[in-house]
C-alpha cells in the first residue's frame, strides 16, 4: 500500500524522469543513426573510387585494344594477302 501511495504522490516527478530518460534514449539513438549514415557514406565513397579505378585501368585499355583490333581488321581486309 505504501508503494501505491508513493506512486500517486510522486507521479508528476516520475513522469518527468521517464520523459527525460526517453529523450536521452532518443538522443543516443540519433547519435548512433548519424554514425551509421557516416560509415555508409564512407563505404559508398570507397566503392565509387574502386569503380573509377576499374574504369581507368580496365575498361579504357580494353576499349583501346578493341579499337586497335577493329582498325587492324579493316587494314588487313584492304591490304592483306589474298589467296
Amino acid at each position: 500500500m505504501e508503494f501505491m501511495n508513493y506512486l500517486t504522490e510522486h507521479s508528476v516527478e516520475l513522469l518527468r524522469l521517464a520523459g527525460a530518460l526517453a529523450l536521452i534514449g532518443v538522443g543516443f539513438f540519433f547519435i548512433y543513426l548519424c554514425r551509421v549514415v557516416y560509415i555508409l557514406t564512407r563505404v559508398v565513397r570507397k566503392v565509387n573510387d574502386l569503380t573509377d579505378l576499374f574504369i581507368d585501368y580496365v575498361q579504357k585499355p580494353v576499349s583501346v585494344l578493341l579499337k586497335i583490333e577493329r582498325a587492324y581488321s579493316k587494314f588487313n581486309k584492304l591490304f592483306g594477302k589474298k589467296k
